[in-house]
């Protein structure tokens, strides 16, 4: 008898879920893969079926899709999707219905990790979780004051909105004049929207940052790859590339994986001092996490301490973290849902590096133009993939389609290969290739990685 092939649904437009849609794929008895909306480069992908139509913040159409359908596995991408609490709708569904959807998520009330900084920084103090000095506010005022004063000892200091952002929401404030700004986008102006009803002020943690990401199923944990983003901007050093961690933040510019700075003793301190007790104090809570559980973590003198905690996986992070994966993600990720980890094992590719550069649209965190032709985005060799972001299709005439970019962040090229050095050297030769009149991106991604490697940049 033929095992029915998995129908999995991912809802979300960018490079992430693409780098997903492109993981699932691997596995043989996946059937076909809906994604809502989708984008020009997912449905480029066989098996791979484009939903545009299906709004992915409506529960409702969600649920009647996943009947319609036949769905196995619900697999949102971004925040906010998670933020309309789409895992107790299906848990609802099925309780009602006698149905066994799954959603690869965690539920409304522990994705308030995510959703509510200033509460997943009380739990963290409460559970004596390393993290930074930080207070929460909702009047302007105070969250000033308070600023100020830390800006005073500390000579800078952290400011961030308390709901979500889209990544672009967080201040590292070095002079006086920043923190009043800080202070006046967020609370007062409302750059993010609701997010900047209340903001977070925090200690401004000295070391360098990496990304963790853990898979969870409510009592077992199991690591991916450890990888470093680069949120900001940079500098523009020529035209259409920037370099340093200077400029405004960004929701990501480039990736790499594995992080050099998380040595195998700091993983074991992450594991036994941040993800165990985070995971430990949910389940008391009530509030049993099942999906990724992506913490940011700052390498101090002191050991590592937590900058923030995310609900699913990061991005550009996913761009690099996915293809170090040996092991079949759809497997995981169902036995996250069923709280049966601990019976899959979690396999790396422990001999190479992967590293991602991301393509933005000139401008991009600020205003900036889309509609611009992309061109020569190519064949490549089989360890460089590109990951479509911001991108749509235009019709050309004649049968013939053209991409145009549609989004701040429009493309992630990814390498893999046996080293991080290797990896660089293969991403910017195919960055170089692509042709559009419109792009930037930051030419020093990993040079952390290099420098803690001994090689000279």
């Amino acid at each position: 008898m033929k095992t029915k092939k998995h129908r999995i649904l991912v809802l979300g437009r960018g490079g992430r879920e693409h780098a997903l849609i492109w993981k699932i794929l691997q596995n043989p008895d996946v059937g076909v893969v809906y994604v809502a909306p989708g984008n020009p480069g997912m449905a480029m992908m066989a098996r791979v079926k484009c939903v545009p139509e299906l709004d992915i913040l409506n529960q409702d159409a969600i649920i009647r899709f996943m009947v319609e359908y036949e769905i196995t596995l619900v697999v949102p991408g971004p925040e906010d999707v998670i933020a309309t609490g789409l895992a107790d709708a299906v848990r609802q569904h099925n309780q009602e219905h006698g149905t066994e959807f799954r959603v690869f998520c965690p539920t409304l009330g522990a994705a308030a990790l995510e959703l509510d900084k200033g509460l997943a920084m009380e739990l963290c103090r409460e559970n004596e979780i390393p993290t930074g000095k930080f207070q929460v506010f909702d009047n302007p005022l105070s969250a000033l004051s308070y600023a100020l004063t830390v800006f005073v000892w500390d000579g800078a200091v952290v400011i961030k909105a308390n709901g979500l952002a889209a990544g672009k929401g967080v201040r590292v404030c070095r002079t006086e004049e920043e923190v009043w700004t800080a202070i006046y986008d967020i609370m007062v102006r409302h750059l993010y929207g609701d997010a900047g009803k209340k903001a977070v002020v925090m200690e401004y943690l000295k070391g360098e940052e990496a990304s963790i990401t853990v898979l969870v199923d409510g009592e077992h944990v199991a690591y991916l790859p450890s990888s470093q983003d680069h949120k900001a901007r940079g500098h523009k050093v020529a035209p259409g590339v920037y370099e340093g961690d200077d400029g405004p933040n960004t929701g990501g510019l480039g990736a790499y994986a594995p992080a050099p700075v998380v040595t195998p003793e700091i993983q074991a301190e992450v594991h036994k001092a941040i993800v165990l007790p985070i995971v430990r104090a949910m389940a008391r809570a009530g509030l049993t996490y099942k999906g990724v559980l992506y913490v940011g973590i700052m390498v101090t003198k002191d050991g590592p301490k937590v900058v923030e905690i995310n609900c699913r996986f990061g991005d550009p992070e996913a761009q690099v973290v996915l293809p170090l994966l040996k092991s079949d993600l759809v497997e995981l990720m169902l036995a996250c849902c069923d709280g049966r980890l601990n019976e899959v094992e979690v396999e790396l590719h422990q001999d190479r590096a992967a590293v991602c550069v991301v393509l933005a649209s000139e401008g991009y965190p600020d205003k900036y133009e889309t509609g611009r032709l992309i061109s020569d985005v190519g064949i490549h060799p089989q360890f460089i993939h590109i990951f479509h972001a911001g991108t749509e299709r235009r019709w050309k005439g004649r049968g013939d389609y053209e991409l145009r970019t549609a989004g701040g962040r429009v493309l992630a090229v990814t390498a893999v290969h046996e080293d991080i050095q290797h990896s660089l050297d293969w991403v910017y030769d195919a960055v170089d290739r692509i042709q559009c009149d419109n792009l930037f991106y930051r030419s020093d991604i990993g040079h952390r990685a290099l420098a803690r490697l001994g090689v000279r940049v």
